[in-house]
């Protein structure tokens, strides 16, 4: 059984790593915290638990960010993968026939 806390630690590798590459983009930018989260239309609170890998990111989240940094998308993602152990996942396999 997962709890929705188990869930949520078991994302913060992955998490974690977008976080640090928004971090680090943003630093790279030099854009201040305060401005960046302007920016991008959240809170300096979200953006603190973004950046620590609390905070789940979605399709918006990321258009909000790339926005922000004045890039693509996939810049914001690029070198970080899936992790199926952490996700509990498994890539999808097709059944044979039969």
């Amino acid at each position: 059984m997962t709890t929705a806390s188990n869930e949520n630690q078991q994302h913060v590798p992955m998490l974690l790593a977008i976080g640090r590459r928004v971090q680090r983009l943003r630093e790279q930018a030099d854009i201040k915290p305060a401005d960046f989260a302007r920016a991008a239309g959240f809170s300096q609170q979200y953006l603190w638990r973004l950046e620590n890998g609390q905070q789940n990111v979605n399709v918006k989240t990321l258009a909000r960010l790339a926005l922000a940094l004045d890039m693509p998308m996939a810049a914001i993602l690029q070198g970080i993968e899936p992790d199926p152990v952490a996700l509990e996942k498994r890539p999808y396999v097709k059944k044979a026939d039969g």
